[in-house]
């Protein structure tokens, strides 16, 4: 009930949205992801992509919405040389940015699909999970270019996905 409680708390933000005078942004960004806490026991370095709208709110703040995907490997003390196991993060969140001249900071909150594929020879499984997932970004914005280092986390019973992200990409005017 309280995730339901900060998620609509969340959406209140849209309410002082002027859309008359509001901006909107579509970025693009590399990432680049560091697992940490019992993810980075399993996992290598991972990449990916994600998109994120902007738009304007009063003052010097936005209200975000990003999504994207990043790939993980099994680290091969895990496996043997005839399976391979990967692990895919796809974050679809909802952000409120606050600006200090070029430096942000911008909380994020929604959910996280999960897909961990195993193939071991002519064999392939693949699970999915769904999960309350939450973010916190800072970062460095100039007209055309955004870089920022974000920890990420994905809660579902036991099973945490914990890791820390490094994103540079282009900022477009729409």
């Amino acid at each position: 009930m309280r995730k339901l409680i900060a998620f609509l708390c969340f959406f209140s933000f849209a309410s002082y949205i002027n859309a008359q005078k509001a901006s909107k942004h579509l970025t693009v960004l590399g990432d680049v992801g560091i697992p940490v806490g019992d993810f980075e026991d399993l996992y290598k370095m991972g990449y990916g992509g994600l998109l994120k709208f902007s738009t304007s709110l009063k003052g010097s703040n936005e209200l975000t919405v990003s999504t994207g995907v990043s790939f993980y490997t099994i680290k091969l003390r895990y496996t043997t040389t005839d399976e391979t196991q990967t692990y895919r993060v796809l974050p679809l969140l909802i952000g409120y940015r606050h600006h200090w001249s070029n430096f942000f900071i911008e909380p994020q909150a929604g959910a996280g699909f999960y897909q961990m594929r195993h193939e071991f020879k002519d064999q392939k499984s693949i699970q999915w999970h769904t999960a309350f997932t939450s973010a916190v970004a800072i970062g460095y914005l100039t007209d055309h270019f955004e870089m920022s280092v974000r920890y990420q986390t994905g809660l579902k019973r036991d099973d945490h996905v914990s890791l820390i992200s490094l994103s540079t990409g282009y900022h477009f005017s729409l």
